[in-house]
């Protein structure tokens, strides 16, 4: 072999002389100018890496292609063909990275010269630095060439043969190129695979990072791909798991100690975002323990999340234009109306003349959308409507990005709407409704999301008499359910239904007044079950009984309760210690964030779980909602009365055992004016007091209303199906009519006299749900004791000075009582007294939490028992429990009514079969005077009571009780008002 020239730097001006004389005068003669023409190129290659010279590179190129081209086989000239090929690798690398003429067609040259090397023999031919040459430049040019920014995929080939080149070659470019260019196809076309093996080696590459020295360029580089990945991953896929890993692996990049400042900043932006994004969802801050700026929400947010490093990009003019367009978007409210149009022109000359190859280039138009919108709600002018919704229709075909594609599809449809408002054109009314459809079953944005525009879909096909009423409905109860699984815990899943504007929530009421319209009366009970007291029911749907399962496979019964048991204690906890770490979890990943990964696998297992189960004999119906049939067995012993308020049509449902149900509609302004009542109820109670004058005369005025709007049409319409009075009658509210008091409704005119309401002709209870008084109902598990049940007192006298008289009733009633009382009364002694009695007796102090429903609490000895912690309790033995104490049958200050979180719900939930409550606070020496006349009837075996078990009696215990205490000399309206049954 001959000596090769020397590619040293200060020869290579003469070396290149000499030898294109030589090439010249022996080329076409001489095997030494075959190899001369190699040197030449070689060293040209060389010269171009050291001057930089954009003609050296293109000649190089040229001469190793000709070399290849017209000589073989080049072994005969002494030149190792995958020498040349390697070299050739080399050169069209540089080319391209220098900026190439020609990209497409030198990057699959390139990439086809590599797979040549590494797939037919060619490896074993060459030198490691041969090799090595070849494949790292090949690797920073496929990654340079196709830019994070860039809107072109690389090549399935070149991804190809950086996966094979990463095999062979331990060098980190190799890697970071092949994560690199899967990163970028993923934030093209969202592959979640793509996703996967990216960050798993950018993860490699950065703990390649050797402890106590600095990052290498390109463990910075990985870091950064990292951070576009994780936020482009939770914008195209709303889980919120993938939002914990971004918040995890955000936070574990920035504590790393040789990151430089630079680089640490552009992570914290990313990371306060991530964080808000969860607080937006949630209401858990970040690691810091405040709430993180509010920065999210918007295209330009997003994308400065995505925006690659400086290597990757430079100052992208998009996003430049696209911060100026913002900031005239921010003034167009405040602008006069004559300058409106000079801000829209303004913004118009910020936008692209045309399509680049930058990825961002759309955003300056996404902007302009906005702007065009706001300038036509601020002057109507139609030409800017016109132009909003074309320009919304151009970016949503254009757009690969998942979250701008959905967020044009809003403001599409904003737009449109708009448009159907003023002009009726049947063609947009079409396109809104298939928009709609489109939009809310766009799995880039989260549910909570889709489901607020879902009811936008149901509210606008019911104005306009759409034929997808039916299928926007249903669609949004889907998504009503899929927010609640969201969450993890049920305090969560309460601030979420929280955050749902008003008329939003009261999207199940409306489906049924629409199922009642059409005559669909079976499907509206079923709506209106489904759609209310959805905590309660996911976690009674967490308690549902396995017995058939187990007798068909006791192994998958075990599994599935063990699920199941799991899953209740992840949704009972309290994810309020964000900030405290977990000692068997990972390192940064906090308490919420272990609760709802946990959550999350435990939910994919019990769907599994799910399927199998309905698969075997007899099991098909397992855990699905129940039929009309199963829920109009809640009117076995009586009827139950619905009263489904809807801003519609309200409506009043009579169950019947024997009978079809009875639908009768109701005024006009019966919505509106339900909610005037219980606004007049609970301004007085917090204006002038429960005590005062001023409120008895508001609670009077309120009844009588509720007479002619609600009891005397009942009253009616039970007489003419028959139902006798003094029968038991069954309550089931929504909305406003939870806080109303319809077991007081009056006076009635009678013959019999006035001063009567509606208690004195029938029993009535209250029940959550319709599937609550059915369980109930269910078979004790230990049967009904021949003697009087054993009953645990619960009492703390210090601070009500009427305790005692009612601590000495309880105790005379001829029970075996058990009594806690003071210092023996705390939480857990109570908790634990609770699994051993039937029948639980409390005399303390309720106590409401604004806006915490989980934190209303019986307060004892030591603590508070709050309502969380007697959910958590199952006692399937216990029957009857009198609550005499303040508020235990009251809606806690801005939680969601129809949820009925209070704690006699609670008590029904954990096991008591019937419950007595109060609608707010109570007088201290009325407890005593309640007790002694009801437990008087409910433990008396006169005529009509033997054989009934004893709570079923507390129902017309209480009527008894209540009727002494009204004719008790000084008791006001309120006070006996005030008690209330529920449960069987």
């Amino acid at each position: 072999m001959r000596n090769e020239l020397s590619p040293q730097k200060g020869n290579l001006d003469v070396s290149t002389t000499h030898l294109t004389e030589a090439v010249l005068l022996l080329f076409q003669t001489s095997r030494d100018a075959v190899y001369m023409f190699f040197q030449l190129a070689s060293i040209l290659l060389s010269r171009s890496a050291l001057y930089k010279q954009p003609e050296d590179i293109v000649s190089s190129v040229k001469y190793f292609r000709f070399l290849r081209t017209n000589f073989h086989p080049l072994d005969s000239f002494d030149i190792p063909h995958y020498q040349l090929t390697s070299r050739l690798v080399r050169a069209l690398a540089m080319k391209l990275m220098k900026g190439s003429d020609d990209t497409t067609r030198d990057m699959e040259e390139m990439t086809a010269l590599t797979h040549e090397i590494l797939y037919s023999g060619g490896v074993s031919s060459l030198s490691t630095i041969d090799l090595i040459d070849a494949i790292v430049p090949f690797s920073d040019a496929v990654a340079e060439t196709h830019r994070l920014d860039d809107a072109n995929q690389p090549p399935e080939r070149a991804i190809q043969t950086l996966r094979q080149a990463m095999l062979l070659i331990p060098d980190l470019r190799v890697s970071y190129a092949l994560a690199h260019c899967l990163a970028v196809r993923f934030l093209m076309a969202h592959e979640i695979s793509d996703y996967e093996e990216a960050t798993t080696i950018a993860d490699k590459i950065v703990a390649a990072h050797i402890p106590g020295a600095g990052l290498t360029p390109t463990q910075r580089h990985a870091i950064e791909l990292i951070n576009v990945l994780v936020v482009s991953r939770l914008n195209s896929y709303s889980r919120p798991e993938y939002l914990e890993d971004a918040i995890h692996r955000l936070h574990t990049l920035i504590c790393l100690p040789s990151l430089p400042d630079q680089d640490r900043a552009r992570l914290a932006v990313s990371l306060d975002n991530v964080e808000r994004q969860r607080f937006n969802y949630f209401g858990i801050t970040g690691k810091s323990g405040k709430t993180p700026p509010n920065t999210s929400g918007d295209y330009l947010s997003y994308f400065l999340l995505q925006r690659p490093a400086p290597r990757e990009c430079g100052a992208s003019q998009f996003l430049e234009k696209t911060e100026l367009l913002k900031e005239i978007l921010g003034t167009i409210p405040d602008v006069e109306i004559t300058n409106v149009e000079a801000a829209v022109e303004l913004g118009r000359t910020l936008l692209p003349l045309q399509h680049s190859s930058d990825r961002l280039w759309y955003l300056p138009a996404i902007m302009f959308a906005q702007i065009l919108l706001q300038a036509h709600q601020r002057t109507n002018r139609l030409d800017y409507l016109d132009e909003a919704i074309i320009t919304h229709r151009n970016l949503r075909n254009v757009s690969a990005q998942k979250p701008v594609h959905y967020q044009m599809g809003e403001g599409l449809l904003r737009s449109l709407i708009a448009r159907c408002d003023l002009l009726h054109l049947e063609q947009d009314t079409e396109e809104v409704m298939q928009l709609f459809h489109e939009v809310v079953n766009d799995g880039s944005a989260e549910a909570f999301r889709r489901f607020q525009i879902s009811y936008g879909w149901a509210h606008n096909a019911r104005l306009r008499a759409h034929p997808s009423i039916s299928i926007a409905y249903e669609t949004a109860m889907s998504l009503l359910e899929e927010t609640l699984v969201f969450s993890p815990t049920l305090q969560i899943q309460h601030f979420l239904l929280v955050r749902v504007p008003m008329e939003v929530r009261g999207l199940p009421l409306d489906y049924a007044s629409y199922q009642i319209e059409t005559g669909q009366i079976k499907q509206a009970i079923e709506t209106l079950e489904r759609g209310r007291a959805l905590l309660w029911s996911e976690m009674r749907g967490l308690r549902t009984s396995i017995d058939q399962l187990r007798a068909a496979d006791p192994a998958l019964a075990e599994r599935f309760a063990a699920v199941n048991r799991n899953l209740e204690t992840v949704a009972m906890s309290v994810a309020q210690s964000e900030n405290t770490e977990i000692g068997d979890g990972e390192a940064g990943t906090d308490v919420f964030s272990r609760l709802l990964l946990r959550q999350r696998r435990l939910l994919d297992e019990r769907v599994s779980l799910i399927t199998r189960i309905q698969s075997l004999s007899g099991l098909g119906s397992f855990l699905k909602p129940l039929s009309f049939g199963a829920l109009n067995s809640a009117a076995t012993h009586g009827p139950v009365i619905v009263v489904n308020q809807s801003r519609w049509r309200s409506n009043i449902i009579i169950l019947h055992k024997d009978l079809p149900p009875s639908v009768f509609f109701t005024p006009p302004n019966f919505h509106d004016r339900a909610n005037q009542l219980k606004g007049q109820l609970l301004h007085a109670q917090k204006e002038r007091g429960l005590d005062s004058q001023d409120y008895d005369f508001t609670l009077a005025s309120v009844l009588a209303d509720l007479y002619e709007l609600v009891g005397k049409p009942v009253i009616e319409r039970l007489r003419q199906l028959n139902v006798p009075e003094k029968s038991r009658v069954w309550w089931c509210p929504t909305s406003a009519f939870c806080s109303l008091p319809l077991h007081a409704m009056g006076p009635i005119p009678s013959d019999q006299g006035d001063g009567l309401y509606f208690m004195d002709f029938y029993i009535c209870s209250y029940t959550p749900t319709l599937s609550a008084l059915i369980e109930s109902r269910k078979p004790n598990p230990q049967p009904e004791s021949l003697y009087t049940p054993s009953l645990l007192l619960v009492a703390q006298p210090e601070t009500l000075p009427g305790a005692r008289g009612e601590i000495d009733v309880v105790q005379a009633v001829g029970s075996p009582v058990t009594t806690l009382v003071s210092e023996t009364a705390t939480p857990t002694s109570v908790v634990a007294g609770l699994r051993d009695h039937r029948f639980v007796h409390f005399v303390c102090h309720g106590l409401l939490e604004t806006g915490k429903p989980f934190d209303a609490s019986f307060e004892l000895h030591g603590g508070n028992l709050t309502l969380l912690q007697i959910v958590r309790s199952q006692l399937p033995a216990a029957e009857f429990a009198f609550l005499s104490a303040c508020h235990t049958a009251e809606l806690t200050e801005d939680s969601v009514a129809d949820e009925g979180l209070h704690l006699a719900a609670a008590m029904q939930f954990c096991g008591f079969r019937s419950v007595i409550g109060t609608m707010w606070a109570m007088a201290d020496t009325d407890g005593a005077y309640l007790s002694k006349y009801f437990y008087k009837y409910i433990f008396s075996e006169s005529s009509g009571r033997r054989g009934v078990p004893h709570y079923e009696r507390s129902a017309r215990a209480l009527q008894f009780a209540v009727k002494k205490l009204r004719r008790k000399r000084g008791v006001t309206l309120e006070r006996w008002v005030n008690f209330v049954h529920y449960g069987a």
